[in-house]
């Protein structure tokens, strides 16, 4: 399979998939099988990520202050915020081409997650747009829910296609619009699924969080490599893009 085109232009103007619906449980069984197949590198991944958080946590804890009536303050708030969007925002740009690189059926290794901190500008940009954006609209909450759905994709499309940040945003959002119901039925799975991991004291992040990234790696493959499911024949990845499931 050809690589990704390197000209935004070009891929702006590729309409996201319409041919077929995205079948949930297409997904997600295919999803499935992806973490199954190399469960090892994204149990790596995701022992990486924990990692960071805990570190990220554990200094960013020293600048928390507990009052008597159980307020709290933060010493330099923006600056902790900051540099936590730098220090995730690649990794978790890594974790979601994993993804897609394991539903188009390449090769993908725990090195991969930290593949894009070249681009730490740029994805961390991105973020940060993100969750202006993001608590801008969570003002009349709505507006704010649709933002931190439909952007899932920009980090992956400034990864890959090397849109602007605002371009990725964009085409995102176009991407999310033209699949909205079945994409938010995954959320609704994933966001299921999430609730079991503190009831699990932490055991099915293991599963959970490989199988979230999977899930938006081949609903990205499918809007915009134009990947084609068949929900009536068992699930195969092919070179061309195509995978039945």
């Amino acid at each position: 399979m050809a690589g990704p085109s390197q000209n935004p232009m070009s891929d702006n103007n590729k309409q996201p998939n319409t041919n077929q619906a995205l079948g949930v449980k297409s997904v997600l069984q295919q999803a499935n099988r992806l973490v199954k197949k190399d469960f090892f590198n994204w149990l790596q991944a995701t022992v990486i990520l924990a990692l960071v958080f805990i570190v990220f946590g554990a200094v960013a804890s020293q600048y928390i202050t507990f009052h008597e009536d159980n307020t709290f303050t933060i010493e330099h708030q923006s600056i902790i915020e900051i540099v936590g969007v730098v220090v995730l925002s690649p990794l978790f740009t890594g974790l979601y081409v994993m993804g897609v690189r394991a539903a188009r059926g390449d090769k993908i290794s725990v090195f991969d997650v930290f593949k894009f901190f070249p681009l730490v500008f740029l994805v961390a940009l991105t973020q940060l747009l993100i969750s202006i954006l993001v608590q801008i609209g969570a003002i009349v909450i709505i507006p704010g829910v649709y933002l931190w759905m439909a952007s899932v994709f920009a980090l992956t499309l400034v990864a890959e296609k090397r849109l602007s940040p605002v371009q990725a945003i964009i085409a995102s959002c176009k991407g999310f619009n033209k699949n909205w119901l079945p994409l938010l039925a995954l959320y609704g799975v994933m966001f299921l699924l999430f609730i079991t991991v503190p009831l699990s004291y932490g055991l099915t992040i293991l599963w959970v969080m490989p199988l979230y990234f999977c899930v938006m790696g081949i609903a990205y493959s499918y809007i915009f490599d134009d990947a084609v499911l068949i929900s009536s024949t068992p699930a195969k990845l092919s070179n061309e893009s195509h995978f039945d499931a």
